[in-house]
């Protein structure tokens, strides 16, 4: 439960950040993984350390009504 939960917190600080940034809110999904989805082991410092990461997708949306 705790690193679902520092997992959100780390997702909505760039999640802020790109909002300063000018990147509009509505286009943006934040979603912490926690444990769910590493992407290295988690028996190493070193794989437990690139499993702290966030993705960020960039999606192309159409305006053209």
């Amino acid at each position: 439960d705790y690193n679902y939960r520092l997992s959100d917190r780390r997702a909505y600080t760039v999640w802020d950040y790109l909002a300063g940034m000018g990147v509009p809110p509505e286009l943006m999904v934040v979603n912490g993984w926690g444990e769910s989805r590493p992407i290295d082991e988690n028996w190493t410092r070193a794989g437990r350390q690139r499993n702290r990461h966030i993705e960020i997708q960039i999606v192309k949306v159409n305006t053209e009504k």
